[in-house]
């Protein structure tokens, strides 16, 4: 047998064997490509949910800190209230009082005038 002969015989026309490791390894190479594209897919959609988490965190936090501020405000604006309540119903009673004085006094003066 002429080795060479073989060799090149081989080179030149794959046997059935070396055509389906050929069709094997290609299709493995796909299948590895597709996997690189789910794994880059996964990836964005991961960093982009990551994304929305932390800009949720983000306008939560600000809207507690709104919320927050407005119910010191609201506190505030309610004591503000209460004062000036008891302010108006110590100066009512004040002004009641002093009807009840001059009603007492006009009393007085007609029962003077009357005897």
């Amino acid at each position: 047998d002429d080795i060479p002969a073989v060799a090149k015989e081989r080179e030149v026309t794959p046997t059935a064997a070396s055509e389906g490791e050929l069709a094997a390894f290609s299709h493995v190479q796909h299948l590895e490509r597709l996997l690189e594209e789910k794994d880059s897919e996964r990836s964005a959609i991961v960093a982009a949910a990551q994304a929305e988490v932390e800009l949720a965190q983000s306008r939560t936090a600000e809207l507690e800190h709104q919320l927050s501020d407005q119910a010191a405000q609201l506190s505030g604006a309610l004591e503000a209230a209460h004062e000036e309540a008891r302010v108006a119903r110590d100066h009512a009673n004040h002004l009641r009082q002093q009807l009840q004085d001059k009603d007492a006094e006009s009393g007085e003066a007609e029962a003077a005038k009357a005897r």
